[in-house]
């Protein structure tokens, strides 16, 4: 049995292939099993011991090692059963945490599937850099952990390319380690999820697709921008309703807008000046280049102000969206935000 490794990267589709894979009908592949597609948490519990506190799903832990310890047990005694029932020619992982976990951790990782397996090969989509940072920017708006971009910022969101994939490199063999390009001009059939599936030899069509985490347009990261300004999303730990209701308000704010979301050349060029060695590492490592086309002829977004005019402008389409929302049933407290952003888009376009 072969071991089959993900490890994203970040914002290169991964919880679509997980979510794809996990409800697949594989023909010759078991997807590892665990209480959820992501298998971030399993990492943590499995390989990253001393760095509990790392992951959310493990620090209810913190003061309770004994309990921490009685789980570690518990999961790798299921997975161990199922690695040695199963009649799959390979498993599959799938994990961004992958990518940044320290070399120590992608040891443990391979030393244990060296019990259970022939071999392991890793497979990691390498986003370029600009959009990388724009999409993980994106990300940070959604949980209401951002606001203006600047400099600093911008730069905390570099991927730190050679790093992460140098230590793949040594600790699973450069030959075992297969680097693709996120880009859909190349993937296969345009679609990471089937582009995947293709290298691992299964074959998915797009009817088995699940789409998570789609990109945000140029309008509905602007109102989400609103939504933050007003402290929505941020700190603590929630209810599920609360939860719920954040996510109902993203899938709504979501559907508005068609423009696509870019950061002016002014912000981003830089930071990609200040990693060209980096950028160059990665490229050389990769065989392509990761260069990208100007969005100079679109809108960018540079400053508070261009997101408070492009929201006053998506006002329409939010509204349209409450509405649908209201005729759909109850949905409160998710439209009491909403009409709270539509409010402030409205005092943004009086400005």
């Amino acid at each position: 049995m072969k071991a089959i490794l993900h490890a994203g990267m970040q914002k290169t589709g991964s919880s679509s292939i997980q979510e794809s894979l996990a409800r697949a009908d594989l023909s010759h592949s078991l997807y590892t099993p665990w209480r959820g597609a992501n298998h971030g948490a399993l990492v943590a519990i499995l390989f990253e011991e001393g760095r509990e506190t790392l992951h959310g799903a493990l620090r209810r832990y913190e003061t309770d090692p004994e309990g921490l310890a009685d789980l570690r047990q518990r999961t790798r005694a299921k997975l161990n059963r199922a690695f040695k029932q199963t009649q799959a020619d390979q498993v599959i992982l799938s994990a961004e945490r992958l990518f940044n976990l320290a070399p120590e951790f992608k040891t443990r990782m391979r030393d244990y599937f060296a019990q259970y397996c022939d071999g392991v090969q890793v497979i990691c989509y390498i986003r370029p850099p600009a959009s990388f940072i724009q999409s993980a920017f994106q990300q940070m708006l959604k949980s209401g952990k951002l606001g203006v971009p600047d400099a600093q910022t911008l730069a905390g969101r570099w991927p730190a390319y050679r790093r992460h994939v140098q230590g793949m490199d040594r600790v699973f063999g450069k030959e075992n380690v297969q680097l693709v390009k996120f880009d859909r001009k190349t993937l296969a059939q345009g679609d990471v999820v089937l582009d995947f599936a293709h290298r691992i030899g299964e074959n998915l069509t797009p009817e088995d697709l699940v789409r998570v985490n789609e990109t945000l347009s140029l309008e509905a990261a602007s109102l989400i921008f609103l939504r933050g300004q007003q402290g929505r999303g941020r700190g603590g730990s929630k209810s599920v309703e609360a939860r719920r209701a954040e996510k109902q308000v993203i899938d709504s704010l979501s559907r508005v807008g068609t423009g696509k979301f870019a950061l002016s050349r002014a912000l981003l060029d830089p930071v990609l000046e200040a990693n060209q060695a980096d950028l160059a590492w990665i490229e050389e490592r990769l065989g392509d280049s990761l260069a990208e086309p100007s969005t100079a002829s679109g809108e960018s977004i540079e400053t508070e102000a261009d997101f408070r005019r492009i929201a006053a402008r998506a006002r329409g389409e939010l509204e349209e969206e409450i509405a649908r929302l209201e005729a759909s049933g109850p949905s409160e407290p998710a439209l009491s935000i909403l009409r709270d952003i539509s409010e402030q888009a409205a005092l943004a376009g009086e400005v």
